[in-house]
């Protein structure tokens, strides 16, 4: 700023409160902004652009993902991609499983959430069936099954 611009935006703001202006007592307590020193540009606060939360874009694949997860699977560096995915939904159907054997799902239970799924319009059989033939498809290309081969035999024994 040119010293002639930096003297005449002084000599204003020396001049408003003289003219008569009420000026606002800082609240105690809230900090006031520091002025810069004489001859030293102001800078702007910086703003942090506003992100999306990590787990919003990465949310636990579900059963349901599952045919979608599969046909992104197309290549080795696809396969890889979607390790990560498939293992956390193998996890998952681990502990379902797990629980449906252990008898800590009662029978009345196991029948409840095969109606809860077929109202909701998923057909799981259809579903598992479908997930198992892409799977086996997925299985007679070497390179996939050299990027996440262990994965997907897992896959296989839990679709089964």
């Amino acid at each position: 700023m040119h010293k002639f611009a930096q003297l005449a935006l002084l000599s204003t703001a020396l001049a408003l409160p003289s003219c008569g202006t009420k000026t606002e007592a800082a609240t105690p307590g809230t900090p006031t902004p520091e002025a810069p020193a004489a001859g030293q540009p102001t800078v702007p606060p910086v703003k942090t652009p506003a992100t999306t939360p990590p787990a919003a874009s990465q949310a636990a694949p579900t059963v349901a993902d599952l045919p979608k997860l599969l046909e992104t699977i197309t290549d080795g560096p696809t396969a890889q991609l979607a390790k990560g995915k498939l293992e956390s939904l193998i996890a998952t159907l681990k502990n379902a499983t797990n629980t449906a054997t252990s008898g800590q799902l009662g029978g009345d239970l196991g029948k409840l959430a095969g109606a809860a799924a077929a109202k909701a319009g998923v057909d799981v059989a259809a579903l598992k069936s479908a997930a198992l033939t892409k799977v086996q498809s997925l299985l007679t290309n070497e390179t996939i099954k050299g990027a996440i081969g262990p994965t997907l035999e897992q896959l296989v024994a839990l679709l089964k």
